[in-house]
């Protein structure tokens, strides 16, 4: 029997590593949002940081109260 006999060929992922990368990846789009949002109405920056998030973690889905949240404290 050959290699492709049926066992498993890669290893199980880590789910801790799994959302390491995944917070990691939301705190570079927050971190990369805020950086621009310095007067900017809080409304605006909803709309760009749910952009960027979508463009990023296209399957990911957050929760407007997050992105509100999210957004405020970044827009101040």
């Amino acid at each position: 029997m050959g290699e492709s006999g049926g066992g498993c060929s890669a290893a199980t992922p880590d789910p801790k590593e799994i959302l390491e990368t995944l917070l990691a990846r939301v705190e570079e789009v927050i971190r990369e949002t805020a950086v621009g949002a310095n007067g900017i109405p809080v409304f605006v920056v909803e709309t760009v940081l749910t952009d960027n998030l979508r463009a990023v973690l296209p399957g990911a889905r957050f929760t407007a109260h997050d992105i509100r949240a999210w957004s405020a404290r970044i827009s101040r």
